[in-house]
């Protein structure tokens, strides 16, 4: 197997030897998956991508006036 970083919840430990066949049967598991998933959670996955965008956005902007006249541009 492929090693990979137990602490990461998001790294799913994939066998090294699958032949093309069972390849396949796992990308098609996964197309499947996310068809399903957008198909109930489409506009609610987008939102939530724009919701923490701007919170990220707003995290990084100035929160002051005297931060603002720094700004070079």
């Amino acid at each position: 197997m492929m090693s990979s970083d137990d602490t990461d919840p998001f790294v799913i430990r994939v066998p090294d030897d699958l032949d093309p066949e069972q390849a396949e049967a796992v990308v098609l598991f996964l197309e499947a998956l996310l068809e399903t998933v957008l198909r109930n959670y489409d506009w609610a996955i987008v939102q939530l991508h724009d919701d923490r965008r701007a919170a990220s956005l707003a995290a990084r902007a100035p929160s002051t006036e005297a931060e603002r006249d720094d700004d070079p541009f």
